[in-house]
């Protein structure tokens, strides 16, 4: 589907698909599997990168000049002067409180429904700028920089942190994705340009994150820097890179250092640069890329991996 064309970021609501990226925010009939609307934003939205709908059925709308809601119609817009630490947004999180958690270039702000509070480097980040954040199984959370060389990973559980840099492992200090896996181990997507890896941690027996794996190009990936990591209803791992299409494993061939099959444009990709992987309810794959969507039917997906 084209447009959208750059998709950072997709929502899944109900029937509906939203998407958001560099020329805005899209409706897409997520049964039709056709473009309903691009959405009439104010002018001072721009570049989205985090899409959110609250439990009243407003749309949150983070971009480069902050924070916009759309409910019943109409706008309502937030900046550094409503409680944000930084108007340039990157990323959400509900946590599993309820709260809003907003990744921005200046920490990050949570907002409980009435009013806001903060985290930056004054707290205990690394560094302020927040690309990601993500509430593991365990009520730990994780918030990705992406300021390298500085950065890496801020890990924070019951008030006592954790760090993780190239300095203790880590591929590289821009973190572009988490994911956690079935067996609770934190996968971090990391790199820039043509540099970077995949990173799993795991807990060792005093309770503290250890990373115990780092995949590369030579392992299999698709890429050096891996954009989204995503583990599909059947178990199958999906790694995204920025340049090389999408590398596929099993959950045998994980580290056998082969990757069942590489997704190019030539295998239709609407475009190498993958950086969101959904499934809906159907089963349905939903890969947001540098230019168009793409939507992974049944018949596709029992493809991959031959």
């Amino acid at each position: 589907i084209r447009p959208p064309g750059e998709t950072y970021t997709m929502l899944i609501d109900g029937n509906d698909v939203w998407t958001g990226g560099q020329e805005g925010v899209y409706r897409i009939d997520r049964l039709e599997h056709v473009l309903i609307e691009k959405l009439s934003l104010p002018r001072e939205v721009d570049y989205v990168k985090a899409l959110h709908i609250d439990q009243e059925g407003a749309l949150w709308i983070g971009h480069f000049n902050g924070l916009t809601i759309l409910k019943n119609n109409n706008y309502l817009s937030l900046g550094e002067e409503d409680g944000l630490p930084d108007h340039r947004v990157n990323c959400f999180h509900e946590n599993s409180e309820e709260k809003l958690m907003v990744g921005t270039w200046g920490g990050v702000a949570i907002y409980d429904g009435s009013s806001w509070e903060t985290i930056t480097s004054q707290d205990g980040l690394m560094v302020d700028m927040v690309n990601v954040i993500f509430e593991d199984s365990t009520g730990g959370y994780w918030f990705g920089h992406y300021l390298a060389p500085q950065g890496g990973i801020s890990y924070l559980r019951e008030g006592n942190w954790q760090y993780f840099s190239v300095d203790n492992d880590l591929p590289h200090n821009n973190i572009t994705s988490f994911y956690e896996d079935e067996a609770g181990h934190i996968w971090a997507g990391t790199g820039l340009f043509e540099r970077g890896g995949a990173a799993r941690l795991v807990l060792d027996d005093r309770g503290q994150w250890v990373i115990d794996t780092v995949l590369s190009k030579q392992d299999g990936l698709a890429g050096e820097k891996v954009r989204y990591i995503f583990q599909d209803q059947r178990g199958i791992y999906w790694f995204t890179s920025e340049f090389d299409g999408i590398a596929v494993f099993t959950e045998e061939a994980l580290f056998s250092g082969e990757a069942n099959r590489i997704l190019t444009e030539e295998c239709g990709l609407a475009n190498y640069e993958v950086k969101i992987v959904l499934q809906d309810m159907d089963g349905l794959i939903w890969l947001g890329t540098h230019y168009g969507v793409n939507i992974l039917n049944a018949n596709a997906l029992q493809k991959i991996p031959k």
